[in-house]
């Protein structure tokens, strides 16, 4: 295949990637298409429910129906409310245009990328979804670079599609990603799907654009190159790292971002993929109509307004800072001397993962000699053990990695506030000295 460096507003060939068959299909079409044309006079088009919602006040007291002797509290007030202003008995925009205009105007971008914007059930249904669109089960494959993301091979091993793997170099403490392999695996192999996370979870390293651009413009790419930025604003200079610059010159990129972090809304389950325009309109053929109920689409618009948006850089710039003070303290002598530290990885996103290391044994000279000469050795059963101790006497709930290639005798631990980092740390130095 040619090389996928097109002119700014080429077509990606959709032949090239997407199932046959659902090339053909149809997509659901949905009465409530376009929020940008509100639904007006009587209504008896979709099958809701055109007398209101159970929730509705005025229904209570038309039917006599609420439970006696119960009065209505402050929580059921504020469903009440809800259910009001949202009008739940209602389906929800199928096209969500409103709020893809505001993400498009939260990130700088111009209006007409809001039909580059799909939304899923979190970033994890939009890779489901990227699958099911792209991959023939038994025959494509995924390409993924480990330590990454579990779930891109779950679920394509769910789909019946093989899995390929390119490792991330650990080097000097952090991970790097060999370009030249990724580029051999895909010219070798009938891969739909590359997933490349920047930064990655669990590594915190961000994959330079220069990385990225290599790749699309290897002619390598028998699919799309899919890269995962969950993490992107709490890397420097976010902005300018993030692959949604290259989209405009490269059809066969695909971005995922979520509002789960930078914007802290995991509770919301909003994820966000960018594609060409040919390729959003492929995906409406395959994920489920109403995927994003109207509650979560009108939290999301205020989360989005301008009036949000100092909110969301303050907070971003907490988990920095929180993050640097975190980095320093495990750098510290105090983890060395017990074994620990420093961290590891690209420490770009909103947790830093912890090495945990062997304790030399006043009974093996030889073991004190290698780590005086400055060779560590991981130890997983440490770190667990540390990792227990930390919930069971402290009530701190940190994650052991350690089962991740790069990762052994490893502890992910995510950025908290100032005082739970202070706990934190006082609890790490408690329990490292029990684990002897």
């Amino acid at each position: 295949m040619g090389s996928y460096a097109f002119p700014v507003g080429s077509q990606p060939n959709l032949a090239d990637f997407i199932r046959p068959h659902i090339l053909k299909m149809k997509a659901f079409v949905s009465p409530t298409i376009d929020d940008g044309q509100a639904r007006k006079g009587i209504l008896l088009d979709a099958n809701e429910s055109a007398l209101g919602s159970c929730l509705a006040a005025s229904q209570w007291n038309q039917w006599d129906t609420a439970p006696k002797g119960k009065g209505t509290g402050d929580d059921d007030a504020a469903v009440l409310a809800l259910s009001n202003s949202l009008g739940l008995h209602r389906y929800p925009s199928a096209s969500l245009l409103s709020l893809k205009k505001q993400l498009a105007a939260s990130r700088g971008l111009p209006a007409y990328w809001a039909g580059k914007i799909t939304f899923g059930v979190g970033s994890s249904d939009l890779v489901d979804t990227l699958i099911r669109a792209t991959c023939v089960p038994s025959r494509d494959a995924i390409l993924i670079t480990p330590p990454t993301f579990p779930l891109y091979a779950m679920r394509a091993q769910l789909d019946e599609v093989r899995v390929l793997t390119s490792w991330l170099r650990l080097d000097g403490g952090d991970f790097y990603l060999d370009e030249d392999e990724v580029i051999g695996i895909l010219r070798e192999n009938n891969v739909k799907l590359t997933f490349l996370a920047s930064p990655g979870n669990p590594t915190g390293t961000l994959i330079p654009l220069t990385s990225i651009r290599k790749i699309l413009e290897s002619g390598a790419l028998k699919g799309l190159l899919v890269v995962d930025e969950a993490y992107i604003d709490f890397a420097a200079g976010a902005e300018r790292s993030s692959a949604v610059s290259l989209m405009e010159e490269f059809p066969h990129l695909v971005i995922l971002q979520t509002l789960s972090k930078s914007h802290g809304l995991a509770g919301l389950r909003l994820g966000v993929l960018y594609a060409h325009e040919a390729i959003t309109e492929v995906l409406k053929k395959v994920q489920v109509p109403f995927a994003i109920p109207s509650p979560s689409a009108a939290i999301a618009m205020a989360a989005l307004s301008p009036a949000r948006e100092d909110a969301r850089r303050a907070l971003v710039a907490s988990v920095v800072q929180n993050r640097t003070e975190l980095v320093r303290a495990f750098s510290s002598p105090s983890f060395r001397t017990l074994g620990a530290g420093p961290p590891i990885g690209g420490n770009s996103a909103n947790f830093v993962v912890l090495p945990v290391w062997a304790r030399p044994r006043e009974d093996d000279p030889d073991e004190s000699e290698r780590q005086d000469d400055g060779v560590k050795v991981p130890d997983g059963s440490r770190a667990t053990e540390v990792c227990e101790l930390l919930r069971s006497r402290h009530d701190i709930a940190v994650r052991y990695i350690g089962n991740n290639p790069g990762c052994s005798g490893c502890l992910r631990v995510t950025v908290g506030t100032a005082e739970e980092n202070n706990l934190l740390i006082q609890g790490f130095l408690d329990v490292l000295r029990m684990c002897g």
